[in-house]
């Protein structure tokens, strides 16, 4: 079958699992014209809603260029972009990422499925896939019976504009929202908006000209350093906006712990007998990835590799050895760069199937999620390691 834009959607989410190759083994072959191959710097985005009229220009019905955020270059238009992007699904936005598909929906840095208006007059449209989804702005046309007058547009080529903006008169019912001359002055740019909190995105919609100039503030959901704003389950591995605090349960710079067995409450900590143990077992005292992971990871650790002479121990143990040998985690160490994980090729692919006692993707997909079997163990005890001791295991 060939998926629709819904059943590519529904698999997207589907997909924020450890590994998503059993998901997308349900299309046998998929329409490569609904993966955008427009260059990143720019998406053609038209209005669906009002099919383009013959002509060009503003009042034409022709759609223009929506810029979208960041640049690249051109990519094949069959392999969507993020997709040989090594950490693409690891759960952080990190490099040329806009989301992580391996983060949570809703939370900070997730990758959208929908884009609703920023005003009512201001609709979006989903851009990209993977870890490339963003939300761009539609740039609407001269036309009227939509409801909407666009910053270029006039009352005589788009009726929905106000025939009497210039005077002096707010007038809602002819969607006026200012006046030059009135106690409600228009906004003439982006930086009039600015409402002070580094967590939003303020836009101007609209334009004086028409009297239709209204301010927009759109909540940021991915975390990014570097733009002020940290957002409330962020934190200083994720943002550099985020100042390292003891207590929220994750391990940052300056802290030897954070919320584990045997941390202080100035997130400092000297090993406790079970991690003695558990960093004997891994072999070196030496070893700052072991001992940082012993630390912090303690019980995913235990469940991993107890009993240490055990078949499934060593199996659970070598998908963790080969995660970090090849610094790579989750979909990554399975998928390799296959494209949607069809064929999989990862460095850990051997591991990863000797762990789940199967080379069927399906099995595989439920396995990982399962903190029950040698895999899911696998899995619990790699995610630990990758979000406390990275740099420790770099």
């Amino acid at each position: 079958m060939t998926c629709s834009v819904q059943t590519l959607a529904a698999l997207v989410r589907a997909a924020r699992s450890l590994f998503f190759a059993a998901a997308l083994a349900a299309c046998t072959a998929y329409d490569a014209a609904l993966i955008s191959g427009e260059p990143q710097g720019v998406a053609m985005v038209p209005r669906t809603d009002n099919p383009p009229a013959a002509g060009s220009g503003a009042g034409s019905g022709q759609p223009t260029e929506v810029a979208a955020a960041g640049g690249g270059s051109d990519r094949d238009a069959e392999v969507p972009p993020g997709a040989s992007e090594v950490h693409c699904g690891d759960g952080r936005v990190t490099g040329e990422e806009k989301c992580d598909i391996g983060i949570p929906a809703d939370a900070p840095g997730s990758c959208p499925t929908q884009c609703p208006p920023l005003a009512a007059c201001n609709p979006r449209a989903l851009n990209n896939s993977g870890c490339q989804a963003e939300c761009v702005l539609l740039q609407l046309v001269c036309t009227g019976g939509d409801a909407c007058c666009p910053g270029k547009c006039t009352a005589e080529n788009d009726t929905d504009c106000s025939s009497h903006c210039g005077d002096g008169l707010v007038q809602p019912d002819a969607g006026e929202t200012c006046e030059a001359e009135s106690s409600t002055p228009c906004k003439r740019s982006d930086a009039e908006c600015n409402d002070g909190d580094p967590c939003t995105l303020d836009k101007l919609v609209g334009s004086a000209s028409n009297c239709n100039a209204l301010c927009t503030h759109t909540r940021v959901t991915a975390a990014k350093g570097g733009d002020g704003c940290c957002l409330p389950d962020s934190d200083a591995n994720s943002d550099a906006d985020c100042k390292p605090q003891c207590g929220n349960g994750v391990r940052e710079a300056g802290e030897d712990c954070d919320g584990t067995t045997g941390c202080s409450s100035g997130c400092k900590l000297t090993l406790q007998p079970e991690q003695q143990r558990c960093l004997e077992r891994l072999g070196d005292a030496a070893d700052e990835c072991a001992k940082c992971s012993c630390m912090n990871c303690l019980d995913s650790y235990n469940a991993c590799s107890e009993p240490a002479d055990s078949s499934a121990a060593r199996r659970c143990t070598a998908v963790l050895e080969c995660a970090r040998t090849n610094d790579c985690f989750g979909t990554a160490c399975y998928c390799g760069d296959a494209f949607l994980c069809v064929g999989p090729n990862g460095s850990c692919r051997t591991q990863i199937e000797a762990a789940a006692g199967s080379t069927d993707s399906n099995v595989i997909t439920v396995r990982a999620n399962d903190p029950a079997t040698t895999l899911g163990k696998a899995y619990m005890a790699d995610t630990c390691r990758t979000q406390q001791c990275r740099a420790q295991c770099r």
